[in-house]
């Protein structure tokens, strides 16, 4: 807006035939490092507000979030102790296996011992 409105007063100054007068020369480097000064002040202002909103929106999300985080963190927990539980009870499961194999090689054996004394006596 600032250099529209240098653009403005040197139209009025050749309009005016005051083109060679000494105060347009005298304004017009003053005119655009204040419009260049407010722009980069601008920009700058725009800068922060943005990075202010992107920090904002950042913690709104990370808000938002946190618990869905801690249900899933939570959860890979509990997954965690349930495959622990899972290898525990296989275990056990081959072992009860081991167990009774062992158990009918044994029942086996005495029958065979059983028949052997019935034919004994």
């Amino acid at each position: 807006r600032l250099l529209q409105a240098f653009d403005d007063l040197h139209s009025n100054f050749i309009d005016g035939r005051i083109s060679t007068h000494w105060l347009l020369p005298c304004l017009l480097p003053l005119l655009r490092s204040a419009a260049v000064a407010m722009k980069d002040k601008e920009d700058g202002i725009v800068g922060v507000r943005k990075k202010r909103s992107l920090a904002d929106t950042e913690a709104k999300i990370a808000e938002a979030t946190s618990p869905l985080l801690l249900q899933i963190e939570e959860e890979k927990s509990r997954n965690q102790q349930l495959d622990a539980d899972k290898s525990n009870l296989q275990y056990t499961l081959d072992l009860t296996e081991v167990t009774m194999k062992t158990l009918e090689d044994r029942i086996n054996q005495l029958a065979g011992v059983e028949k052997e004394l019935a034919n004994l006596k």
